[in-house]
């Protein structure tokens, strides 16, 4: 399922649509892991300590598994 990510581009943090807490993984173009988060709604996630890029975000709750970038 898609997922709503925002800003996007961003300068770092971003703030992720889901309305209950969530599973996150960021990887790099390459398919490496950098983050594995638990993220609760609301809460901005910080990519401040990653270089400039294009980050897959994955994420899953109960059944349902979401892909952004």
């Amino acid at each position: 399922l898609a997922m709503d990510i925002y800003p996007n581009p961003t300068t770092g943090r971003i703030l992720v649509g889901f309305d209950s807490e969530t599973n996150m993984r960021v990887f790099n173009a390459a398919g490496k892991l950098l983050q594995s988060m638990v993220v609760q709604p609301g809460q901005q996630v910080d990519l401040t300590n990653l270089p400039a890029g294009m980050y897959y975000l994955t994420a899953h709750k109960e059944l349902d598994y979401y892909t952004g970038k």
